[in-house]
């Protein structure tokens, strides 16, 4: 269901310098609209991201560049529930190395 947001979120980056968003998803996005996606979210938690839709960090402030994934999952969790599910809104997800490790942790929960 193309009218559905769908949610990138970057995986781990060493340096934790100044990752953007727009560069690290050009690809993925490009395909995406090209597949007729409209809403797509680039998603931050490093707090040098630029170019991203939202950083996690304004949705929980104890997050810092050294939170575990399953912080970062929570946080993520917090954000789609306020943002989405509290709206009934369905999105889909999609993360790149440790980006699917905090959507998976999202899901399951267990912080």
């Amino acid at each position: 269901d193309t009218s559905k947001p769908v949610l990138l979120v970057h995986g781990y980056d060493v340096a934790q310098t100044e990752l953007d968003c727009s560069s690290y998803f050009s690809g993925t996005i490009t395909q995406l609209k090209a597949m007729g996606y409209s809403k797509i979210v680039t998603v931050g938690y490093y707090s040098s991201d630029r170019n991203c839709s939202v950083n996690l960090r304004n949705f929980d402030n104890t997050l810092s560049n050294n939170s575990t994934w399953k912080q970062i999952g929570k946080a993520f969790a917090a954000y789609v529930n306020q943002t989405y599910t509290s709206t009934g809104q369905v999105v889909d997800a999609i993360g790149h190395s440790m980006g699917g490790l905090i959507i998976r942790g999202a899901i399951q929960g267990g912080y």
